[in-house]
């Protein structure tokens, strides 16, 4: 059993690094050029935001992760359009538009405006892994787990806010 959870673990590991080098690849080829710095650091920022975060994850809470893998018969019926959707924008379609907006030479922001997103996106990550470490029932879709004797979490980040995954999105 715990060699099963483990390799599923890995296999959704694998599955999320492969959609961000998608993604990373989306970008270059839509920017058509490799040389802008500012998309070269967001890059390398999700980059190894996600290897650091999915190393902890692998090494602490390989069961969430082998959860968060599977396919889940009681996923309320919106939500198995919307979680698509969101894996479409999120890892694929923000990517081309920055890269068109690089390759077409869009207005960009000013420099402050990259920092302050720089560390909006640290909190974001920040808010979207901490309660994947503590609700072991934090998966990509929403359903009622009552086979894994779901509970209210209200340690951790929840204690500040009950949807942390939500505003890391937001943010």
């Amino acid at each position: 059993m715990e060699n099963n959870v483990k390799k599923g673990a890995i296999r959704y590991f694998i599955i999320l690094m492969v959609q961000k080098i998608i993604g990373i690849g989306i970008y270059f080829v839509s920017a058509g050029t490799i040389y802008d710095i500012r998309g070269n650091t967001n890059v390398l920022l999700y980059f190894i935001i996600s290897i650091i975060a999915g190393i902890i994850m692998l090494v602490k809470y390989q069961n969430t992760l082998n959860e968060r893998g599977k396919k889940q018969d009681n996923t309320k019926s919106w939500d198995k359009i919307l979680l698509p959707v969101y894996v479409l924008l999120a890892y694929f379609v923000i990517y081309l538009i920055a890269g068109f907006g690089i390759r077409f030479n869009w207005n960009k922001l000013p420099l402050e405006c990259f920092y302050a997103g720089i560390i909006l996106y640290v909190f974001s990550s920040i808010f979207i892994v901490m309660p994947i470490m503590v609700n072991k029932h934090f998966e990509e879709t929403s359903r009622i787990q009552e086979n894994r004797k779901q509970t209210v979490v209200q340690n951790g980040v929840y204690r500040i806010i009950r949807h942390p995954g939500y505003l890391g999105i937001i943010l």
